[in-house]
């Protein structure tokens, strides 16, 4: 079996990332700009249970006050999502989008990662509108009404 960092690495230095490398702890970390804003991702290798995972990291923090309506959100959005979950942190407020794969026993190919990086990106851009809108004090039906796609 392959190494899994080396496969993310990879893919992410072919797409043009500017990468922050840290393989002690099995992370990459590196800034993406969408249609809808900006935010870190972190890939990360989890090499003894064959895992890897992206995080799109929002740019703001939820104020403790919103986090209720925050969450209440996450649930909307993340009720019937395919692929991926976003996830709040009620402690801090930090909001994430997670894609993940358990490879198993087998071998971690760009082909394998490539479709969780892009559902990842998509969907931070296509929701970071209403999460930020949330944050700010709007009810989690209003932000996602405002997005209608």
């Amino acid at each position: 079996m392959t190494a899994l960092y080396p496969v993310l690495e990879a893919v992410l230095e072919q797409s043009g990332f500017e990468l922050e490398r840290r393989p002690d702890r099995g992370l990459l970390i590196f800034p993406v700009t969408g249609d809808n804003g900006a935010w870190t991702t972190v890939a990360q290798a989890r090499e003894e249970q064959r895992q890897a995972f992206f995080y799109s990291v929002a740019p703001e923090l939820v104020p403790e006050a919103t986090r209720d309506e925050a969450a209440r959100l996450m649930s909307r959005i993340n009720w019937g999502l395919a692929l991926g979950t976003f996830e709040l942190d009620l402690d801090d407020g930090q909001v994430r989008f997670r894609t993940s794969l358990d490879v198993g026993e087998a071998d971690l190919t760009p082909a394998l990662v490539k479709p969780l990086l892009i559902a990842n990106f998509t969907l931070m851009d296509r929701y970071l509108p209403a999460v930020l809108a949330v944050a700010s004090g709007i009810s989690a039906a209003e932000a996602l009404a405002r997005d209608v796609r």
